[in-house]
C-alpha cells in the first residue's frame, strides 16, 4: 500500500512539473495572423482562378461563335468601311445630341453630389448620438 501511494506521488509530481516549454506570450495572436494570411491567400488563390475560369470560357465561346458562323453559315467577315457624308442637317442634329448627353453628364453630377452631401448628413448625425 505504502509502495502504491509512493507510485502516485510520483506520478503527480511528474505531470505537475513542467516538462514542455512555456509558449510566448503573443503565441495566439502570431497563429491567428497566421491563419488568417492564409484564409485571404486561399480566396485571393479562388478568385483568380475564377476570372481566369470565366476568361477562359468566354474566349471559347467567342472562337466557337466565329467558326460556327464562317463554316456553319458561310458568313462574310470582311468589313466594309464607309465615310459618312455630312450635311448641314445631321450637323445640327448632332449639336442637339451633344447637347442631351451634356444635359444628361450635368444632371448626373449634379444627382452625385447631393447624394454626398445627404449621406454625410446622415451619417455624421447618427455618430454624434
Amino acid at each position: 500500500m505504502k509502495i502504491n501511494m509512493q507510485r502516485d506521488k510520483a506520478i503527480l509530481k511528474a505531470l505537475n512539473e513542467d516538462v514542455f516549454p512555456s509558449l510566448s506570450p503573443n503565441f495566439n495572436e502570431r497563429a491567428m495572423q497566421l491563419i488568417f494570411k492564409e484564409v485571404k491567400r486561399k480566396k485571393k488563390r479562388n478568385f483568380i482562378f475564377m476570372i481566369c475560369s470565366i476568361s477562359a470560357v468566354s474566349v471559347g465561346l467567342i472562337v466557337l461563335a466565329f467558326y460556327l458562323l464562317k463554316h456553319f453559315l458561310s458568313f462574310n467577315f470582311a468589313v466594309h468601311i464607309q465615310i459618312p457624308s455630312f450635311s448641314l442637317d445631321s450637323i445640327s442634329q448632332y449639336y442637339f445630341d451633344i447637347y442631351i448627353a451634356v444635359l444628361i453628364l450635368v444632371l448626373i453630377s449634379l444627382d452625385h453630389l447631393f447624394r454626398n452631401i445627404w449621406y454625410k448628413k446622415k451619417y455624421e448625425g447618427s455618430v454624434g448620438q
